[in-house]
């Protein structure tokens, strides 16, 4: 089918304090990253950020976990944190730390998602209609409803 079911966003995280939040602010994408100071903090073991931020020779510092990443950045380890909102926001909630990051809204880079099914495959017939399903369910709001409950 031709069109991913979900998009979704990484967004970029700081420190609502940062020395200088203003041009963080000014990050439109990957690549402009790459002609910037900062550092990145990330987590062993994510795929995205070694084949998306490493080859651009940011300075990149690795957690253990996904929840090391805030304690780190929150320590002044780093300068940002590149996460999907869906991901963050429950992370730092169940910490106690929501109120000493700030989402910038800046929407770096998105990851797609398609619905794979083998071509050998008797399921294989309902990608076209799963892709027509799906693009009407956005079109009338339906779609975004359901994902608004997660």
């Amino acid at each position: 089918h031709q069109h991913p079911f979900y998009t979704k966003n990484l967004h970029i995280f700081t420190l609502p304090d940062h020395p200088d939040l203003d041009g963080i602010k000014t990050i439109g994408n990957l690549h402009d990253l790459s002609h910037k100071k900062y550092s990145v903090i990330t987590y062993l073991g994510n795929g995205w950020h070694r084949k998306n931020v490493d080859v651009l020779n940011v300075k990149s510092v690795l957690s253990n976990s996904l929840d090391s990443v805030w304690k780190m950045l929150i320590a002044g380890r780093g300068d940002i944190v590149i996460e999907w909102p869906g991901a963050a926001w429950p992370s730092l909630k169940r910490m106690g730390l929501d109120q000493k990051v700030v989402d910038t809204g800046i929407v770096i880079s998105q990851m797609q998602f398609y619905l794979l099914i083998n071509k050998t495959s008797p399921n294989v017939k309902i990608l076209e209609n799963f892709d027509t399903v799906i693009q009407e369910m956005k079109k009338d709001g339906s779609y975004y409803r359901i994902l608004s409950n997660y």
